[in-house]
C-alpha cells in the first residue's frame, strides 16, 4: 500500500511533521486505563531515554471457548512487561520497543499464551526541509476466542505474525508540505486441530 497525502498551513503557522508511529496490521493491547499522574517519567542515560513499564492484572472469563454450549468459565493472569528506548541525536531520531503478554489460565492451561511484538522506528533529517520517516515491526499474538468464531473450535490457541515495513519521504516548502509513505505487510496464521472433533 502507497499513501499520497498533500498538506496546507495557514500562513504563518509551522507544518507537523509525519511520523509513523500507528500499526496497520495488529497490535498488543494496550494497559490504556492508568490514569497519566500514575505512570513514571522515563528515565533519561547518556542521551537515552528509557521508558519501562509492568503491568499485571487478573480477568475472569465465563465463557473462554467462546462456546454456544457447554460453557468452561476461568480466571486469568495476565503479566506484561514493556520498554521503550529512544535517541535523539542533532535532527535525526530513533526509537525501539518491546513489549510481550503472558496469560495465565488457572485450570486450563492449554489456552495459555505468551504474546509479543518488537518495533524500530524514527526518521533521518536529509535536508532542513526533507525527512525520512521508518518503521520495521514484527508482532505475533494469539487470537482471541471472540475475536474470530473459527478459533471458538480450536483445540489450541491460533496465532497471528505480522511483519511490517514502513517508509517515506516528508517534504517541506513555504506553506505546503508533501508526505509520501509506502507500506509492507506480511501476515500469517497457525493451522490447529478441531478441539472437538480432532480433525
Amino acid at each position: 500500500m502507497i499513501a499520497f497525502a498533500l498538506l496546507t498551513g495557514a500562513r504563518g503557522a509551522v507544518a507537523q511533521d509525519i511520523t509513523i508511529e500507528h500499526d496497520q496490521v495488529m497490535g498488543l493491547p494496550e494497559a490504556k486505563h492508568l490514569p497519566e499522574e500514575y505512570i513514571a517519567p522515563p528515565i533519561t542515560y547518556h542521551g537515552l531515554i528509557v521508558r519501562p513499564r509492568l503491568y499485571t492484572g487478573i480477568a475472569y472469563n465465563d465463557n473462554i471457548f467462546n462456546a454456544s454450549s457447554a460453557e468452561e468459565d476461568d480466571f486469568i493472569l495476565t503479566v506484561r512487561p514493556e520498554i521503550s528506548i529512544e535517541k535523539h541525536y542533532r535532527d535525526h531520531m530513533l526509537k525501539t520497543s518491546f513489549k510481550a503478554e503472558k496469560n495465565f489460565f488457572k485450570y486450563n492451561d492449554d489456552e495459555n499464551s505468551l504474546n509479543y511484538a518488537a518495533s524500530a522506528s524514527g526518521h533521518v533529517t536529509a535536508t532542513s526541509s526533507l525527512k525520512l520517516p521508518f518503521k520495521l515491526s514484527y508482532k505475533r499474538k494469539a487470537i482471541a476466542r471472540e475475536e474470530a468464531g473459527t478459533t471458538s473450535e480450536t483445540r489450541d490457541p491460533v496465532y497471528i505474525e505480522a511483519a511490517q515495513i514502513t517508509a517515506g519521504a516528508n517534504y517541506r516548502f513555504n506553506r505546503l508540505q508533501l508526505a509520501l509513505l509506502g507500506e509492507y505487510a506480511r501476515v500469517t496464521f497457525d493451522n490447529d486441530t478441531n478441539r472437538i472433533t480432532g480433525a
